[in-house]
């Protein structure tokens, strides 16, 4: 209780902090002081009513221009932890979105898209949960569409680091829920695919994500218009993957995600 009392005083200092950084290229005590409040502030929106009460505080608003100035100025260790309090922010992001940091929900993700070109792969996988947090909601995945959100998560399925990729499918099985028409033009269903060959019996968490993701896409499919929809190729290279998968398998998540995706690719 006595930690959520303070969030409001949490929000001030970080907003007060980011404000200095922002306002001053030189002041490296304001880089240093905004880098432990900012964590603080993460840490402590893991706590329910505390994440709530500084996401919707006014004062944090200004973190997409802090993280902006960040990237700008290759702070890195200050941009990875705005992206880290954004991210276990956004848990709270349907919540009072009328105020505070995703008021302005274009801001935040168009900052957010910056990092997911970063080299820090961990920078990079937190911007891809924080989408994934905001896929969740219809408005938030059109606004995602509009700005090529969803288009970037679909190249970071080709990342190298695993991490990423788990985190990009995962923002993809909702985004697949409606507006399937960019995921089809930038070809999500063959990265898809390749995700769940890759992954394979090594790594089932992922194939199973992967699985959920390409589901969602063929929701529209009727009967034996999948195959036409994947091109018979990909559509044959991917039964005979589930098909090697299910018989080794003792994964129930996958087992039932493998099961679904395969209900609609037989039909």
């Amino acid at each position: 209780a006595a930690l959520a009392d303070r969030a409001p005083e949490i929000a001030r200092l970080v907003g007060r902090a980011a404000r200095d950084f922002v306002d001053d290229a030189n002041d490296e005590a304001a880089e240093q002081l905004s880098i432990r409040l900012v964590r603080l502030a993460a840490n402590a929106a893991i706590t329910p009513e505390v994440g709530v009460a500084v996401a919707t505080h006014q004062a944090v608003a200004i973190l997409p221009e802090a993280l902006d100035a960040a990237l700008r100025r290759d702070c890195e260790e200050l941009a990875l932890n705005v992206v880290s309090c954004v991210t276990n922010l956004s848990y709270y992001a349907l919540e009072g979105r009328a105020r505070g940091l995703f008021a302005d929900l274009d801001a935040v993700c168009v900052s957010l898209l910056a990092v997911t070109v970063h080299a820090n792969h961990e920078a990079v996988s937190e911007a891809a949960r924080a989408f994934g947090n905001f896929s969740r909601d219809e408005d938030a995945r059109r606004a995602m569409r509009r700005l090529g959100v969803v288009e970037a998560l679909v190249l970071l399925l080709g990342h190298p680091a695993r991490d990423v990729v788990f985190a990009a499918a995962g923002a993809l099985v909702n985004a697949a829920v409606d507006g399937r028409d960019v995921l089809w033009e930038h070809k999500a269903h063959e990265e898809l695919v390749a995700v769940v060959r890759g992954a394979g019996v090594q790594d089932l968490d992922l194939a199973a994500v992967a699985c959920k993701a390409l589901h969602n896409l063929l929701l529209d499919a009727t009967n034996g218009t999948a195959a036409e929809l994947l091109g018979g190729a990909t559509h044959g290279r991917l039964l005979d993957t589930l098909g090697e998968l299910e018989a080794v398998a003792d994964d129930d998540d996958f087992l039932a995600a493998a099961g679904a995706l395969r209900t609609i690719l037989e039909e």
